[in-house]
């Protein structure tokens, strides 16, 4: 089976970079086809113009090959292992060199902002990239909010965490949270900050 990365044309405006595909996305032979979630949050963040009555095997294709539904933007997208379907992300090994050979790739791409989705992928980012991120990821992703007298929660945040410069071109690099499967309540908000 080929990738099912999907980086067309230049220069990209936003790539969202997820850690693998899914059993599901293989068998579709699309990202996010198991259900809307990542669709939704894309529409509702005004990221992508209404897509609800496109099929959702169809959408990868449309957002990120013929750039359709995304105004004058293009979008791309891309998974740091593209050859393992485990749908839980303890059980992925993302293999070394494997963040700096896809950033090369998306300079190739003149991509302007890297969209990192999920815990796993911006931990992957930070780690091959220390220097290019300002602050420590997992403190500046996350600030303590009262709740009540004696309680605190962790809340966290998203939105530019650093930016890369490879041969002259700057990505910004932006923490988001996954679009499924989180209990992050609107989620759509932090992805309006790519716009």
């Amino acid at each position: 089976m080929s990738s099912l990365n999907r980086l067309k044309g230049y220069p990209l405006d936003v790539v969202f970079v997820g850690l693998n595909p899914t059993e599901k996305a293989k068998e579709n032979g699309a990202i996010f086809s198991n259900n809307r979630g990542f669709w939704n949050i894309l529409d509702d963040s005004r990221l992508t113009t209404i897509t609800k009555n496109v099929n959702k095997t169809r959408l990868a294709d449309e957002i990120f090959e013929k750039h359709n539904y995304s105004g004058k933007n293009k979008y791309g997208f891309a998974d740091l292992v593209d050859d393992c379907y485990d749908s839980k992300s303890n059980n992925v090994t993302i293999p070394a060199g494997a963040v700096e050979k896809l950033v090369a790739k998306l300079a190739e791409h003149k991509t302007k902002k890297i969209a990192l989705m999920g815990q796993k992928v911006t931990d992957a980012f930070f780690k091959a990239y220390p220097e290019k991120i300002k602050g420590r990821w997992r403190e500046l992703g996350s600030i303590k909010i009262k709740e009540g007298k004696h309680r605190e929660k962790t809340k966290k945040i998203f939105g530019q965490i650093g930016s890369i410069r490879i041969n002259k071109h700057e990505m910004k690099i932006y923490a988001m949270p996954f679009p499924v499967n989180s209990s992050i309540p609107d989620k759509h908000k932090d992805y309006s900050k790519l716009l």
